[in-house]
């Protein structure tokens, strides 16, 4: 079964009381939507055509509090059934948040950011599974047999000739259901591509503008926006033309009681208030068939987007990287033993059986020409991929069966590219950190020159500094990645090119924490700059 639907079932298991409780209230109030008609009966036979006004006030009262009835009963069971939606929509979405951030990041390569936004909120469809909706058809059974008796009572041969079209109903509605399926994959896969592109295309909006892409960037939404539209439409049109078709059946069904139940009143077969209990009566008959299409517009949609949903975050095609129990409380030394590894099954190997060893306390130079897999080398060690074949060692213990977050606690990593959040300079540098030397932390913030930009961004922007560092220069930005390296305070320090747009102070003050630091060092840098402080070199 698909990952989702067992995520909804045993949350059902947990409120099953809360389930059953409104699940009787629900087909009370189907129960009490049978008898208006059959009293309705008895106000016009027995009160108005017997003019017993006692017996009309008794007979409205009764009605009334048929009435009353069902609103109470329908506004409780709905109460219900939100609080269980939403409670249900967040255990969803943790469950589905939680599964990204385990994934590797081959599933993030394959896949666009805003393309994997989109397809996780197609999971807010679930408030229509859990509706008055979902029980109709079962409502619509009960109905169906409880009106069934009732007409057989009242006239079989009127009963026996208004069901004969319900099987050719239903050869119709599932056919149906299949080209409602299509539309909407389409529809939806169509609509996350759209935001998958225009996600992109607002990241990259700086690089846009500065190479005047605007009009070749205009073109290829304009690509994705029209396959949206046309999709979208498409679907639209087919449940228009759907709805249309169960509107025309149901004015039928009404032209058809009025004839027929019109033929056996003439014939003084039925009484004015047994016609009337049986065109109301009548809609119950067919309550399946139109409760069945309806269904088809209004869970359809759910029920489609909650199975796309489990299949792409729970595929079998994005399996959590591997990752063991073991714990370490140090890094001693990793070893690469006859390591290959490429990105995609069809791409060609970035390592090709690479070997070679970093103790505690080196500081390595990691040095190769462009594209030589100098990056991967870092991502293999953090645990973001798993290796095409070879063995990488911590501590003389195989990479996956240690635990992931154990491993990375010894790390700290400046990258070339860094991530910021839309926050304080201080809490992207210290977030994650539990424990650190504040006078340590103020002696980094000074010596990397990021006081002063401190002070301006709080002055310019509340100390916000924008999505992702907008307001930061380039090297900004690697200062205070480089910072929360070096608060980190850990064993083993990767620096992949993150000194490459800094000043020659800063600099140097990086160069001077290296080389009275005890920790291990491995950085990738083009520069010369290190190689002076660093007791050797690995090139690949």
């Amino acid at each position: 079964m698909n990952k989702v639907f067992n995520i909804i079932w045993d949350y059902i298991k947990t409120k099953k009381a809360t389930t059953l409780f409104a699940i009787i209230l629900f087909l009370m109030g189907a129960g009490l939507a049978l008898v208006p008609a059959k009293v309705i009966q008895l106000i016009i036979d027995d009160g108005f055509g017997q003019k017993n006004f006692q017996r009309i006030i008794v007979l409205c009262m009764v009605l009334l509090a048929v009435y009353i009835g069902k609103v109470i009963s329908d506004y409780i069971t709905q109460k219900l059934f939100i609080d269980m939606s939403s409670s249900l929509l967040k255990i969803l979405k943790d469950e589905i948040y939680n599964k990204i951030l385990s994934l590797d990041m081959s599933f993030f390569t394959k896949n666009e950011a805003g393309y994997i936004n989109a397809r996780m909120n197609e999971v807010n469809s679930i408030d229509s599974l859990f509706s008055t909706q979902t029980l109709s058809l079962l409502s619509g059974i009960f109905q169906f047999i409880f009106a069934f008796i009732v007409l057989a009572s009242i006239n079989l041969k009127f009963l026996l000739i208004m069901i004969i079209p319900i099987p050719f109903f239903f050869i119709l509605i599932i056919k149906a259901t299949r080209v409602v399926q299509e539309q909407l994959q389409k529809a939806l896969d169509s609509n996350a591509n759209y935001s998958g592109k225009i996600n992109q295309s607002i990241s990259g909006m700086e690089i846009i503008k500065t190479q005047s892409l605007e009009d070749a960037e205009k073109k290829k939404i304009a690509h994705y926006n029209d396959a949206m539209i046309k999709n979208t439409r498409k679907q639209s049109n087919t449940f228009n033309e759907f709805s249309g078709i169960i509107t025309f059946l149901s004015y039928v069904l009404t032209v058809a009681t009025y004839i027929v139940g019109g033929y056996f009143f003439v014939r003084n077969e039925l009484t004015l208030g047994s016609f009337m209990a049986i065109s109301a009566y009548i809609g119950k008959i067919y309550q399946p068939v139109f409760t069945y299409s309806s269904t088809i517009l209004i869970l359809q949609p759910a029920i489609v987007s909650l199975k796309r949903v489990g299949n792409f975050f729970f595929s079998e095609l994005y399996q959590d990287p591997p990752s063991g129990n073991k714990l370490i409380d140090r890094i001693e030394n990793i070893k690469f033993e006859n390591v290959s590894f490429k990105y995609d099954e069809m791409d060609n190997y970035v390592l090709k059986n690479l070997s070679f060893e970093i103790k505690k306390g080196e500081k390595i130079i990691l040095q190769g020409p462009n594209g030589s897999g100098k990056s991967t080398i870092v991502r293999l060690i953090l645990q973001l991929y798993p290796v095409s074949s070879g063995n990488i060692y911590v501590n003389n213990i195989e990479i996956s069966q240690i635990k992931r977050s154990s491993l990375i606690k010894h790390i700290s990593y400046a990258a070339q590219k860094n991530f910021l959040f839309n926050d304080t300079i201080e809490n992207n540098i210290l977030t994650g950190i539990e424990n650190y030397d504040k006078e340590k932390y103020d002696s980094i913030i000074c010596g990397l020159g990021l006081k002063e930009v401190i002070d301006r961004i709080q002055k310019e922007n509340n100390g916000l500094i924008g999505e992702g560092g907008s307001y930061l220069s380039g090297g900004e930005i690697q200062k205070i990645a480089i910072a929360r390296a070096m608060v980190s305070h850990n064993d083993f320090v990767i620096l992949d090119e993150a000194t490459s747009n800094l000043d020659a102070n800063c600099k140097k003050y990086i160069k001077d924490y290296i080389k009275s630091s005890d920790a291990t060092f491995l950085i990738i840098d083009h520069t010369g700059y290190f190689d002076d402080i660093c007791t050797r070199k690995i090139s690949i």
